[in-house]
């Protein structure tokens, strides 16, 4: 009698069926950091796929192929309920998205249709995106006191005039910076990608008084008062603690960035080198930066009225 054993032709599939959606969502992670995918991509992927799995569990889906077309709609919708805004909606779609079809992918699932290509995105609003005002950022300015006193000052100065991104200021070290050219090396930008930006005289001040207060040792720019670099958690609770002192709405670091292209484009910049600062492969997405708000609107009509212009 043959006694050998051998492995059941299910066995894989048992497994894929069987194995947790968050063990799933653990090796897509893998795969995309053998892939080289930036720190803050996966961050972001991490955190939009714990809400999706958490969700999920709450309506007793545990393993991915139990994942319907209608759970997605109601994990999109309840988003929506919770207070995100488009953008962050459709952020978690794209998130979910990729996990899905890399799954499809990777276990190619006999009988298996992929939910995610049954529904269409969520829309992403076309209204102008939210910018710091000038005002407030003065007002941050003003508010900085005690022993990190001149790093928030340069903090605050070196987002709203360079146009970094929000992970990209606590990634600079000392050696990215120049603070008497005001150059701005981002070695590890979105997509990997490397750029130069600027920052103006203001700023540059900011940032050799906290050079001279830091020391001059290399490492991260921004630290903690331990000494370690300053983290995105520890750079939003700078912004927090500081918009409390000042009496206003706290800002979100990306506004920012929006506050320095606004800006740039009223003071005559062109879209072009706008792009280039921002580290934007294109011109598609700078239309939501540059699109006008209704004052500037207003101002541009009556400079350029056509009635007006033939006088009285």
């Amino acid at each position: 009698m043959d006694t050998k054993q051998t492995t059941p032709l299910h066995t894989t599939t048992e497994y894929r069926v069987l194995t947790p959606l968050t063990e799933w969502m653990s090796t897509f992670i893998r795969a995309r950091q053998a892939e080289g995918l930036s720190t803050h991509t996966l961050a972001y992927y991490r955190q939009d796929l714990k809400n999706f799995s958490e969700w999920c569990d709450s309506q007793f889906v545990r393993q991915v192929e139990e994942i319907t077309a209608d759970h997605l709609r109601m994990f999109l919708l309840r988003l929506k309920e919770t207070g995100h805004n488009p953008g962050g909606v459709h952020g978690h779609f794209r998130a979910v998205r990729a996990f899905l079809n890399w799954y499809e992918i990777e276990c190619e699932p006999e009988d298996w249709r992929n939910p995610v290509k049954r529904i269409k995105p969520p829309k992403v609003s076309d209204e102008p995106l939210e910018a710091v005002p000038l005002a407030d950022v003065e007002k941050l300015y003003r508010a900085t006191s005690g022993r990190f006193a001149a790093r928030d000052r340069a903090i605050i100065l070196t987002l709203t005039d360079s146009g970094l991104r929000a992970a990209e200021l606590p990634g600079l070290n000392v050696e990215d910076i120049d603070s008497f050219t005001g150059e701005i090396r981002v070695r590890c930008g979105k997509g990997r990608k490397s750029r130069t930006t600027f920052c103006g005289k203001r700023a540059r001040r900011c940032l050799r008084s906290w050079l001279k207060a830091r020391g001059a040792q290399p490492g991260a720019l921004f630290v903690t008062d331990e000494e370690s670099r300053l983290s995105y958690g520890g750079l939003r609770q700078v912004i927090e603690r500081l918009a409390s002192r000042a009496g206003i709405e706290r800002p979100s670091i990306h506004a920012f960035r929006r506050t320095f292209a606004i800006s740039f484009l009223r003071n005559g910049g062109d879209l072009l080198t706008l792009s280039r600062l921002l580290g934007h492969s294109g011109l598609s997405l700078l239309a939501r930066y540059a699109k006008q708000n209704t004052d500037d609107l207003a101002r541009s009509h009556g400079e350029h009225s056509p009635i007006d212009g033939l006088g009285e």
